[in-house]
């Protein structure tokens, strides 16, 4: 595992809180060996403790939350197809090995290195499914631009992102011939007073391809897709009457 890293074993990605154990490149190996991952599974795995090490992430707010939220690894590029994550139908559910694996392993980590036990490192109020593996791949086929191409990456590269997230939510698009409607009861969803939604920030919107092809046949952008849930995944003042402005 740590020969298809590449990396010196004793090198130091971060410290993991609340414990601040030292996520050193064997460990990381160690708890991915644990999760069950391949060897070249191991690339991921490490650029997304990487991430979720980053400042900016804050994974001490994430390890100390009352939220369920869970490190959602979101996978794209070529090595999507290459190590063989599930990057399509039932992508959130069972039956590939290095979605629940990779995502397993920042469990692991989590736990291991950080302390984030039930009620002790992780004070998550009822937990998540999403706490115990959360691993994507962006769609390779999407009729659209790819997620990392957003942030100056090119398709042919390979990128690791890592987002605080619940767990998913589903929505069923069914009951008109326009593909507006599926994007409507999308903002609807996006749209209540979940604690972390009304004070902003960003929401993982996952289309289907089958919805996203649709959308694109229909002549619809991601950009405009985008302005769309933007504009209509809000929740007017005026009709929350209870709400305590003062």
């Amino acid at each position: 595992m740590i020969n298809a890293s590449g990396r010196d074993p004793y090198e130091v990605l971060g410290v993991v809180p609340p414990r601040n154990g030292v996520a050193t490149v064997e460990m990381v190996a160690t708890n991915a060996v644990m999760a069950g991952c391949k060897p070249e599974y191991m690339p991921v795995v490490l650029a997304a403790v990487e991430a979720l090490l980053d400042e900016e992430f804050d994974v001490q707010g994430l390890q100390a939350t009352s939220d369920p939220a869970a490190p959602m690894v979101i996978v794209c590029g070529p090595v999507v197809q290459e190590i063989g994550i599930n990057h399509g139908a039932s992508l959130f559910g069972p039956g590939t090995r290095a979605n629940a694996t990779i995502g397993r392993s920042l469990r692991l980590i989590l736990i291991n290195l950080g302390g984030g036990y039930p009620d002790s490192g992780d004070k998550s109020t009822l937990g998540s499914p999403a706490k115990y593996s959360y691993c994507v791949g962006v769609d390779i086929d999407t009729p659209w631009s790819s997620l990392h191409t957003e942030f100056g990456y090119s398709e042919s590269d390979s990128c690791v992102m890592v987002y605080a997230a619940d767990a998913p939510r589903g929505n069923n698009p069914g009951g008109s011939g326009s593909m507006e409607f599926p994007l409507w009861i999308l903002a609807d969803s996006m749209s209540n007073l979940n604690h972390n939604i009304i004070h902003g920030g960003h929401a993982v919107v996952v289309i289907s391809p089958l919805i996203a092809h649709g959308l694109a046949e229909e002549g619809w952008s991601k950009e405009e897709v985008q302005f769309y849930l933007y504009e209509n995944a809000r929740v007017p003042l005026r009709s929350r009457p209870e709400i305590q402005t003062a």
